[in-house]
């Protein structure tokens, strides 16, 4: 069963959630790679983003 799971790019599968207090994130690329984040503050969006692109620019994700 898959919910929500988006196709970001042709190279990159993502989806977040949360609630009060908590944020996640997963991104994988068609490769098999990938990275989880989970937080526990509402404000997380702020890091996952952050390490999102870090992770993305490591893997020359970006063009």
């Amino acid at each position: 069963m898959c919910l929500g799971i988006l196709q970001a790019t042709p190279l990159i599968y993502t989806h977040s959630g949360g609630n009060a207090g908590f944020t996640s994130r997963y991104v994988m690329t068609k490769e098999g790679s990938g990275i989880v984040l989970m937080g526990n503050c509402s404000a997380g969006s702020v890091v996952t983003d952050y390490l999102v692109q870090k992770f993305a620019k490591e893997k020359n994700l970006l063009g």
